[in-house]
């Protein structure tokens, strides 16, 4: 029996999770090898694993795009993301934990899968590294990535294979600086994404619980 491909409109824009400033650094660093000051600073962020933020997201592929609102709720390695369009319905939204992945549509369809690229490459024919996106949005590397460090040791720009991702503003957030704008592109899709940052708020873990599963 022929399987019927569940189709979400605005799929494509779950993956939009950043903007800012492309220009390229004269010289890049593997996260070991770049001070104290930035140490400090991924310790401070990297223990922040309960958190909400709000803002705005854009997608451009092959010179087609659109955008959505995004609220993003991560609670340790659970998330939630829902996104919703400028006006009018079709909303989306996107929940994940360490036992796989359900997206779900205002249509009320749904979709599970043990791992959220699968997931994503089934829906759209292609993935992008959305475990690792947890991380870029709040100005870390995931593991390995070459980076480039900007004033006060918050990261500029960092590289990981095809993706590139930019930062072009901070702000801080209970004294922590965090990214509000970054941008995330891939040249050999011809894909950029964005991401503006409204309000980020750092939770207790017992108010972002219902991100999970």
């Amino acid at each position: 029996m022929k399987t019927q491909r569940l189709r979400f409109p605005a799929l494509a824009l779950v993956l939009a999770l950043v903007a800012g400033c492309a220009t390229a650094p004269p010289e890049r660093m593997t996260p070991e090898a770049t001070g104290p000051a930035w140490e400090a600073h991924r310790e401070a962020v990297a223990a922040l694993r309960h958190w909400r933020l709000d803002g705005r997201v854009g997608i451009r592929e092959a010179g087609e795009g659109g955008s959505l609102g995004l609220s993003w709720v991560q609670e340790g390695t659970a998330y939630r993301m829902d996104f919703r369009p400028p006006v009018g319905g079709g909303g989306l939204r996107l929940v994940g934990g360490e036992r796989g992945v359900l997206l779900m549509d205002d249509a009320g369809n749904r979709r599970f899968a043990r791992d959220v690229d699968a997931l994503l490459e089934r829906q759209l024919g292609w993935s992008v590294p959305v475990d690792r996106l947890r991380f870029w949005v709040r100005g870390l590397p995931a593991a390995g990535e070459a980076v480039a460090l900007g004033p006060r040791a918050r990261l500029r720009e960092l590289e990981d294979g095809p993706w590139r991702v930019s930062y072009q503003a901070y702000r801080p957030v209970d004294g922590i600086h965090l990214p509000v704008k970054l941008r995330v592109e891939n040249p050999d899709r011809e894909l950029v994404l964005k991401l503006v940052v409204d309000r980020w708020r750092l939770l207790e873990p017992a108010e972002g619980a219902d991100a999970s599963l």
